[in-house]
Parts: C-alpha cells; sequence; structure tokens
C-alpha cells in the first residue's frame, strides 16, 4: 500500500543512486558515479518488494528530465538492470518497454555482424 510512496522518496533523495549516474556537477569537480553493485541492490530490493513494484519503478519520473525511469538511464545500466534476476526470473524483461529496448539492442548486433 505504500509502496508508491517509498519510491517516490527513494527517486526524490537518491535518484544518482537508482539511476547509476554520477551527481550533477557543482563547481569544477566531478562527482564519482555511485557503484553498479549498489544501484543493482537497491532496484532488486525494491523489485522483490510485491508483485506490481517493478511498474510502479518504471514508472518513476526523473526530475531533471521528468522521462520515465527506463528512458532516463544510459545503455550499461538497462543491459545491467534487464538481466538482474528476482527469484529466478527476469522481471525488467516482462515489461514492454525493456522488452521492446532489449530486442533493438540484438536487432543492432545481428545487423552489424552481417555488415
Amino acid at each position: 500500500k505504500c509502496l508508491p510512496s517509498v519510491l517516490l522518496m527513494l527517486n526524490a533523495t537518491i535518484p544518482n543512486e537508482l539511476r547509476w549516474r554520477s551527481p550533477k556537477t557543482r563547481g569544477l569537480a566531478e562527482s564519482p558515479r555511485p557503484s553498479l553493485s549498489l544501484c543493482l541492490a537497491i532496484v532488486g530490493m525494491i523489485l522483490e518488494s510485491a508483485n506490481e513494484a517493478t511498474r510502479y519503478f518504471l514508472n518513476l519520473r526523473d526530475e531533471d528530465s521528468c522521462l520515465p525511469y527506463w528512458f532516463s538511464i544510459d545503455d550499461q545500466t538497462r543491459l545491467a538492470l534487464s538481466i538482474l534476476s528476482i527469484h529466478g526470473k527476469f522481471v525488467l524483461l516482462q515489461e514492454p518497454e525493456v522488452r521492446s529496448w532489449a530486442l533493438e539492442k540484438l536487432k543492432g548486433e545481428v545487423h552489424s555482424s552481417v555488415d
């Protein structure tokens, strides 16, 4: 019942950790990217929490770009998350936007190996 509220709080407080990206820079020094294992652990806990968690999670919007979660992350992060196994299932690959991205990547790889 409280999952949507918790996800909104996480999205507001740790958006970079959820998306495995470097924080916005302030000044001249660049901040390092959070660890991938931290991102995978957080997302894994979210996705394990409830059956509907995957859809709630993918519906999160990035506060800077206003893009839905899947479209607010880079391809390296997408790849890592798409093969994240929850109880032996790749739950993100069951969602249309993730499956579509994976199929496009596979088609691109097949076409590039043929050329």
